[in-house]
């Protein structure tokens, strides 16, 4: 229940704050929301970097990511979430929390817009739980919505400290995420902008997360960071969401704070099994009739009709890259590029476009 005070507070706000409030969330959601996208005549593709050892996991899944992007840049194939293709059960029930996370901020709103904010509040809540078990790509999208609502909430049933820790941790999961003045009061504005402001001067936190057995692309709030081992740099105090994807393995999430540590433990999905013998069998055999089936065999799986694979080796200080371009249906070889690479050196991911241009040739 709101007090008298809090009722008229709330009554004040509300032409400021829901003449444009659904615009503001759906800006926020904007790019994280499932769109259904024009039909494309580019073919797809699924993306494999993979190490001539075992010891060159890591390196092998720092690549895939550089050709995932080249691939992204060249615009000439549509890249598909391996990830997602070889753990559908996976990607399905995240789908799922995605779609409830959205319906929990709608029956929010509706609650917020009655003024029954303790409602608000619980579905924004509940919309903040579901979202972090979205998809990596929908996450943020999610979080810093429902965030946002859960501490306008908080601060017109007249708790101040409790709407400020929401702002804090909406601003550690997005610290440049825009507050129209036209779309909230200037008493929302001036909390929620002093904790952005507190927020700034906190993102000096560390921490370090570790995957087994494998090396994984990490995501912290939704943003890609690196490949585990990782050391994180510039966390804002609170929890951060982190997810840990690798093909062939089912995705785990975990939170962890600034001076934490954290090792995720990977577990392969079941029909994740057979990309991973098809991989190393493409490794062993790479650029052989036996390897070029190994690389179908995992477009068929994938559901694509052309399969980027890169073997990587050492050569000298560096890494040497041999790419393969398959198509699924026939095995025919569409392109082929090489080149010597090192990963830590700035010009490696030009070096990359180039190489991704070179396989795309004809």
């Amino acid at each position: 229940m709101l007090s008298p005070i809090h009722a008229a507070r709330s009554q004040r706000i509300r032409a400021w704050h829901w003449r444009t409030l659904p615009a503001v969330l759906s800006a926020l959601l904007g790019a994280a929301l499932p769109t259904h996208a024009i039909a494309s005549e580019r073919p797809t593709c699924a993306v494999v970097a993979i190490g001539k050892s075992d010891a060159l996991a890591h390196e092998a899944a720092e690549f895939s990511v550089l050709l995932e992007n080249a691939v992204h840049r060249t615009a000439q194939l549509v890249p598909s979430d391996l990830a997602d293709a070889v753990d559908p059960e996976g990607a399905q029930a995240r789908a799922t929390k995605a779609r409830a996370a959205s319906e929990a901020l709608s029956l929010a709103r509706k609650a917020y817009d009655a003024l029954d904010v303790d409602t608000a509040f619980e579905q924004a809540r509940r919309a903040i739980f579901l979202g972090s078990e979205a998809p990596v790509a929908q996450r943020r999208g999610l979080l810093t919505a429902a965030l946002l609502l859960a501490g306008a909430s908080r601060y017109y049933a007249g708790d101040e400290t409790g709407s400020r820790d929401e702002f804090l941790w909406l601003f550690g999961i997005d610290p440049v995420v825009p507050l129209d003045p036209s779309s909230w009061s200037p008493d929302v504005l001036l909390v929620a902008e002093s904790e952005r402001g507190r927020g700034a001067a906190l993102r000096h936190g560390e921490a370090m997360v570790r995957t087994e057995p494998v090396p994984a692309r990490i995501f912290v709030d939704g943003v890609a960071a690196g490949i585990a081992p990782l050391r994180l740099h510039g966390l804002s105090a609170g929890p951060h969401n982190v997810s840990a994807v690798v093909p062939g393995y089912a995705q785990r999430d975990a939170l962890v704070s600034a001076g934490g540590e954290r090792t995720i433990a990977l577990q392969p999905v079941s029909t994740g099994r057979d990309l991973l013998a098809q991989e190393k069998l493409a490794s062993e055999k790479f650029g052989s009739a036996e390897g070029d089936e190994a690389i179908r065999q995992i477009g068929r799986d994938a559901g694509v009709q052309q399969v980027l694979a890169g073997r990587i080796e050492l050569r000298g200080q560096g890494l040497f890259v041999h790419l393969l371009r398959i198509a699924v249906s026939d095995g025919a070889h569409l392109g082929e590029a090489s080149g010597e690479f090192a990963l830590d050196n700035p010009r490696t991911v030009a070096a990359a476009d180039a190489l991704i241009v070179r396989a795309l040739s004809p």
